[in-house]
């Protein structure tokens, strides 16, 4: 809610977002068993119809900080609703390889500032990209 406030949004808007996400139960059902109701209150149910609003006013000051600290990269991010994606062109892939990993170490540290998390970043995770690899 912290994001929303800052982003200057009014208590009433604020604290209709904060009904939504709080108090909220779910239950598993796997084959014939059925969990005891369980709290819920992290994060936004996946295809609820606030998903995709709630999601662009999280990301959007992600990307305008990405924006100011990516420039020097010639990098920019494309998002749709939920999903991101860094974009780089250059003349080889080994550099292409060089300017993701530098823009996704600026992604990793602002979700994290905001309290999301992404998954840590490891040389594996770059191994496809590797163009020592192609035919």
């Amino acid at each position: 809610m912290a994001i929303l406030r800052k982003q200057g949004f009014p208590p009433l808007v604020v604290n209709f977002f904060a009904s939504y996400l709080v108090g909220r139960s779910t239950s598993y059902t796997w084959n014939s068993f059925v969990s005891d109701l369980r709290l819920a209150d992290v994060g936004v149910g996946q295809g609820r119809a606030l998903s995709p609003a709630l999601s662009a006013l999280f990301i959007a000051p992600i990307m305008k900080l990405f924006k100011l600290r990516a420039i020097r990269l010639g990098s920019t991010l494309l998002s749709y609703v939920d999903n991101g994606t860094a974009v780089t062109q250059s003349k080889s892939l080994d550099d292409n390889n060089v300017v993701l990993k530098q823009a996704y170490a600026i992604l990793f540290v602002l979700f994290a500032a905001l309290g999301n998390t992404l998954p840590s970043p490891t040389e594996s995770m770059w191994s496809p990209l590797d163009s020592s690899g192609l035919q």
